[in-house]
């Protein structure tokens, strides 16, 4: 047998199509691969193994969700048990997908498995050039990240359209290129670390980059194995060095956005009274939302909250027949349904429509910090107003999810019936201010760290603080009862994982938990930094 042969015949492809599928970006895609992976299971005769307290999470977690739904009457509302059903599949589908790599992991050589990934990870970087190829052609330059159109398609955000293997956001191939390249760090495979971090470049996502940097300066100074830190100096070069040529407006808009947007802000976090925190400014300096308030009229003001948006009284149609009629006469999107473009104009009228403010005198017109931020604060605010009532939450697709964008029927996640539109009235009030409000900014605006997409603000908004605590207690759990058994790998990219939380969806997605998950198992139960296993 050649040497080709013997390489190929140690990739799993069952497993390696099953990560495929499962990760790619189409609903059905990822069912069809579940259902394939598991067919094989059961032809291979793997021994099932008890659930852990990370499955059972999966499996909890939409009980939750139901009990605040019903706790908030949601069923009685036309069209929400239809939502329902796929706020609630997405949990079971994650807990299948965690099961199943779990067994796996356990019956498959570590050697085998390591094979399998370099695959995956080959393809996607293949996958990440041929999109950098077509955008070549399209743009006609020959560096698009260099090339600046009125459209702004290029340039800057010539990274948003490298979705890799996935077929979704960038953000999405950055995030797991980088877990990628922390894994084949650890397995002293440098070319393939590099090859990963060459991926999540290509993708310009700045928070990513700024995170991989801060860590690969804490694994530099904690991990003590020389190799280890030689190639994560290689990896450090291969960034510094590439990045700003790759692309110099990124490096400009990190110090003209992020940089502004984290030191400068409100004098005051209004929250901190109601949690009982002490504010770290002096009592004297006057919030900036508050002067913007005061210049409103009495009878407006007395009714705002600063992170619970009023509703305007003066309405003639509830929000759902509205944002029916929204979505009829496209009244908001654009015709390619491209969240990055929708009619800002439509959006500024529309917030001082449904909330009866002037656009201009609504909070985050003077909140100078990261959207994302007010929106934690939000959530924070939504489970400390009345702790009892939600306890359990607002309810699966009531509050800031994946499912609850894509209910408004605006194509912002996707197509959906329009008979079965819906939002709730918390989600009104909270994050979807937010969320339009962002989408109202210029384009250069719409960074991750401005949206209201988080795991945190998912578990905590729609699952309350039942959910927090069965997030804490049952899959980070896992973690912690297993640490003993948890290398510097695993001490790596969980905590990087941790952080990636707060910028998506990442349970109902389905791609950034189904490599954390898989690259914890093999941590736990194979021991990577092992060499003789």
């Amino acid at each position: 047998m050649s040497r080709a042969d013997k390489i190929y015949s140690k990739i799993d492809y069952s497993l390696l199509f099953f990560i495929i599928g499962v990760t790619y970006v189409k609903l059905y895609i990822k069912v069809a691969a579940i259902l394939f992976f598991a067919t094989y299971l059961l032809y291979k005769k793997y021994k099932p193994a008890r659930l852990t307290s990370l499955h059972r999470f999966y499996l909890l977690m939409p009980v939750t969700g139901t009990i605040g739904s019903l706790i908030h009457g949601s069923f009685s509302q036309q069209g929400y048990w239809f939502g329902w059903s796929f706020g609630i599949m997405y949990w079971i589908l994650g807990a299948a997908t965690a099961y199943m790599l779990y067994i796996a992991v356990l019956n498959t050589h570590i050697e085998i498995l390591h094979k399998t990934l370099k695959a995956f990870f080959a393809l996607n970087f293949i996958a990440s050039i041929v999109e950098l190829l077509y955008l070549i052609k399209l743009s006609g330059h020959p560096v698009p990240y260099w090339y600046w159109d009125a459209s702004e398609y290029f340039g800057s955000s010539t990274g948003d359209h490298i979705y890799g293997i996935f077929g979704n956001v960038s953000v999405t191939n950055a995030m797991i290129s980088t877990l990628g390249a922390f894994y084949f760090l650890y397995r002293r495979d440098l070319k393939w670390a590099v090859m990963c971090i060459i991926t999540m470049l290509l993708c310009t996502s700045n928070l990513t980059i700024a995170l991989f940097l801060a860590l690969s300066v804490c694994v530099f100074i904690l991990v003590g194995q020389k190799k280890v830190r030689l190639n994560i100096l290689a990896l450090l070069l291969t960034t510094l060095v590439i990045y700003p040529i790759l692309s110099p407006q990124n490096v400009r808009y990190v110090d003209t956005v992020y940089v502004h947007e984290t030191t400068q802000g409100p004098t005051q976090i209004v929250i901190a009274d109601k949690l009982k925190i002490k504010s770290w400014v002096a009592e004297s300096d006057k919030n900036e939302l508050e002067q913007a308030f005061s210049k409103l009229n009495a009878s407006i003001t007395s009714k705002i909250n600063y992170y619970r948006l009023p509703l305007n009284d003066n309405k003639v149609y509830n929000h759902i027949d509205e944002l029916k009629y929204i979505d009829l006469f496209g009244k908001l999107e654009n015709k390619d349904a491209n969240v990055a473009e929708l009619d800002t104009n439509a959006l500024k009228n529309l917030i001082t429509d449904w909330y009866g403010i002037p656009y201009s005198s609504t909070p985050l017109t003077t909140y100078k910090k990261p959207a994302k931020l007010f929106s934690n604060i939000q959530t924070l605010f939504f489970l400390f107003n009345d702790p009892v009532m939600n306890f359990f939450g607002a309810g699966v697709g009531n509050f800031s999810s994946k499912q609850a964008l894509k209910m408004l029927g605006l194509d912002i996640q996707g197509s959906y019936p329009a008979k079965y539109t819906y939002v709730s009235e918390d989600f009104i009030r909270y994050h979807l201010y937010t969320f339009f409000y962002v989408f109202s900014l210029p384009i250069s605006e719409h960074s991750i760290i401005n949206m209201i997409n988080s795991v945190y603000n998912q578990v905590g908004g729609e699952y309350g603080i039942a959910g927090i605590l069965l997030f804490v207690l049952m899959y980070l759990g896992f973690f912690w009862k297993n640490r003993k058994k948890i290398t510097a790998l695993g001490f790596t990219i969980l905590p990087l994982t941790l952080l990636f939380f707060n910028f998506d969806y990442w349970f109902e997605m389905l791609s950034l938990t189904v490599f954390l998950e898989l690259f914890m198992f093999i941590d736990i139960y194979k021991k990577v930094g092992n060499e003789q296993q």
